[in-house]
């Protein structure tokens, strides 16, 4: 039986350096950073953030190993790119980007010229970041649809923030991400977040009884009162430092798109959904299996994540996951703030994770006064995948610099989601079954209608029983 690490076949390093590196996350020793620790690493077994009791979990079977020749190669800080859900593919998926392949990838795409990416696809009747002289900003705000008082409310909350946004940054961050080497201790970029992070590892450290290596968390990147946060997932081990290290790192491949964006902005805080440090699974990383305490920790971090984020007065939410979690945190009817959302009429991009594409407007209930506008986006890597429409990389790549341009973040690359679909398109001109494959699936879970079991066993009941090795049926045991 194969482990979720077997399923990646192009790691650096031999097998017994893989092997001596488990030993060492087993003993909760330090791993020497010219051998296993770092964006070149080889993954130990035992991810160092979980401690001893994260041991391997066979996920996907005998599942075949895949080559990264085989199709574009994905890394997740850290979930898989969240359209595809299907299990049957997941194991075909299971890998990151190392560090070649991201360079092979940025080269590919600096040979994407202007012509050709206006070229790529028939643009619909949306304006276009690219092609327009309006601001991403303006557009983006003649595309909100609602109630006319509160499309008109965003829109002065968005206004008001303008003086907010050209404030000089409270304190400088480090212009390159981690410095390499071994660390006692995070860097400090705030000591107000400081307070918070130290609050919150100690919880981690108290409901999982020491079980978590503390070294091996994540800590935000930015100061508390960053006008833009960044929520990503959680973090992987295709980073500079995987001991003492922060969220923002230009060496993992999913950040790797926020520094092409926005560089080390000190107007952003970017930070983890979950800090601990764990490889990529598709489907999701199973936590409460691995994570003594698991509830208690989990409610720990949202707090953590939720006490942040409301500092800033915009929010960019990547992924799946993160949609799920952010979007039921304004949920409690005894609040004094609520969540309204106010649709993103974006021509091409008819739903988001199942949803209207929308953004959530923060206020108080009693005064109606908006407090923090968050945005949803797709996660960076869902980019690099075969398939990909390219309305939906350009939808990802407004959202970025609108917001950003509410915040006063400079750009760096308007279109680099875009520039990827195009690079991927360009290294795979006719598509194989796998990636048609995964394109169908991912357009289906996008578009996917919930059915219950009775609905589902109406409409399929005859295929069902035609078909007793059914995909949902496993082990005598029915999906439905």
């Amino acid at each position: 039986m194969s482990s979720t690490y077997d399923l990646v076949d192009f790691a650096v390093g031999s097998r017994n350096h893989r092997q001596s590196s488990q030993q060492a996350a087993l003993a909760g020793q330090s791993l020497d950073p010219a051998g296993t620790t770092g964006h070149d690493a080889d993954y130990p077994v035992i991810p160092l953030g979980l401690g001893k009791r994260s041991a391997p979990v066979d996920t996907y079977g005998d599942a075949k190993r895949v080559k990264v020749g085989q199709h574009p190669s994905v890394d997740h800080t850290a979930e898989y790119p969240d359209d595809h859900t299907s299990t049957s593919l997941a194991p075909v998926q299971a890998f990151e980007l190392s560090e070649d392949d991201l360079a092979a990838l940025l080269d590919q795409e600096r040979g994407v010229t202007d012509a050709e990416l206006a070229n790529a696809e028939v643009i619909s009747d949306t304006p276009s970041t690219a092609t327009t002289q309006s601001s991403p900003g303006s557009i983006l705000c003649s595309l909100l649809q609602g109630p006319d008082d509160l499309v008109q409310s965003v829109k002065q909350f968005i206004g008001d923030c303008k003086d907010i946004a050209t404030t000089p940054p409270l304190s400088p961050l480090e212009g390159d991400p981690q410095l390499a080497g071994k660390r006692t201790d995070w860097p400090t970029h705030d000591t107000k977040v400081d307070e918070l992070w130290n609050s919150v590892t100690d919880a981690i450290q108290h409901h999982t009884r020491g079980t978590v290596h503390k070294k091996g968390l994540a800590k935000p990147t930015g100061v508390l009162d960053a006008v833009l946060t960044c929520q990503w997932h959680y973090p992987t081990f295709r980073v500079t430092d995987c001991e003492w290290g922060n969220v923002l790192d230009k060496n993992n491949s999913s950040l790797n798109f926020q520094c092409r964006k926005t560089g080390f902005n000190p107007r952003i805080r970017t930070q983890d959904m979950i800090p601990l440090r764990h490889n990529f699974v598709a489907g999701g990383v199973p936590w409460e299996d691995l994570i003594e305490g698991w509830e208690h920790v989990w409610q720990a971090c949202q707090t953590f994540n939720k006490e942040l984020s409301s500092r800033s007065k915009f929010v960019i939410v990547l992924g799946k996951h993160n949609f799920k979690t952010v979007s039921g945190w304004f949920t409690d009817p005894t609040a004094a703030d609520e969540a309204v959302p106010v649709a993103i009429n974006y021509s091409g991009v008819s739903q988001l994770y199942g949803k209207e594409p929308h953004l959530l407007a923060i206020r108080n209930k009693a005064t109606k006064g908006i407090k923090q506008l968050i945005f949803f986006t797709y996660h960076s890597q869902y980019f690099t995948c075969p398939g990909v429409p390219l309305r939906r990389a350009e939808y990802a790549d407004h959202i970025w610099n609108a917001v950003c341009e509410f915040a006063g973040v400079e750009i760096h690359q308007p279109d680099a989601f875009q520039r990827t679909v195009v690079a991927i398109r360009t290294q795979n001109p006719t598509p194989n079954q796998l990636q048609l494959a995964i394109s169908t699936c991912r357009d289906e879970n996008e578009d996917a209608t919930s059915l219950t079991r009775e609905q589902a066993l109406e409409a399929f009941g005859v295929t069902i029983a035609r078909n007793p090795a059914f995909p949902g049926k496993r082990q005598g045991n029915s999906s439905l």
